[in-house]
């Protein structure tokens, strides 16, 4: 636990964050990272989804399991002064509508993108892949063609409240391999609600626990961006 603390301030130093700013944007009361420090050295059981949602503030990866190697930092290139990284672009498509096969993971090409932007957005830069979004199920808000960065590093939907509301992930039927982009809501518990931006057309589905309904999470959709047409 003293190196979860340790990483916790050393990222509060570089983000010049304080320990109450980043506790109330995490979890909503300034104490918690006071709380953590507190209890160091100590074995008191620490809230697990408290220290995931410091983690996501301050943009640390929160990784539970096995030891893994870790990626190389993506190197950067700077173009008039400003730093940029490469994401790959998958030849791979979320469909926003009944599903969509995807038996490859092919690399199209890929795109530069600054990287104090995608700082700003959390995004563990090892863990971002971009995606094409089809069909219309999730429109008005991600269009038939849109491109769509997910994180794959975040592996858990949070629970929903007033405070946290739904958000849009990719997701994968291990059945089939069909992968979709869909709102996401865990109003409590293993409760995962699947729903379209279309409700009508496509009504909501509601998972007791992704395991048991042979569903895995693929990324969260950190960002979009489509062009009128």
């Amino acid at each position: 636990m003293d190196d979860i603390l340790k990483a916790i301030e050393d990222a509060l130093k570089e983000k010049g964050m304080s320990a109450s700013a980043a506790s109330k944007a995490a979890v909503g009361h300034p104490a918690a990272i006071k709380n953590l420090m507190s209890r160091r050295g100590s074995e008191r059981i620490h809230p697990i989804e408290g220290l995931e949602q410091i983690a996501k503030v301050l943009g640390l990866e929160f990784y539970v399991g096995p030891p893994r190697i870790t990626a190389k930092a993506i190197p950067a290139t700077e173009i008039d002064g400003d730093e940029f990284v490469t994401i790959p672009l998958y030849a791979a498509t979320a469909s926003a509508g009944p599903g969509s096969r995807n038996d490859t993971e092919e690399v199209e090409r890929h795109l530069m993108f600054r990287r104090d932007w995608m700082r700003g957005l959390n995004v563990s830069l090892d863990h971002a892949r971009l995606l094409r979004a089809r069909g219309d199920s999730m429109h008005p808000v991600i269009h038939d063609g849109d491109l769509i960065m997910i994180d794959t590093s975040r592996n858990q939907v949070p629970l929903t409240s007033e405070r946290r509301r739904r958000s849009i992930w990719v997701i994968r039927d291990d059945r089939d391999g069909d992968i979709r982009v869909k709102w996401l809501d865990r109003p409590e518990g293993s409760t995962i609600i699947v729903s379209s931006q279309d409700a009508d057309t496509h009504p909501p589905k509601v998972l007791r626990a992704m395991d048991g309904n042979h569903h895995s999470l693929v990324g969260q959709v950190v960002w979009w961006g489509h062009s009128e047409r």
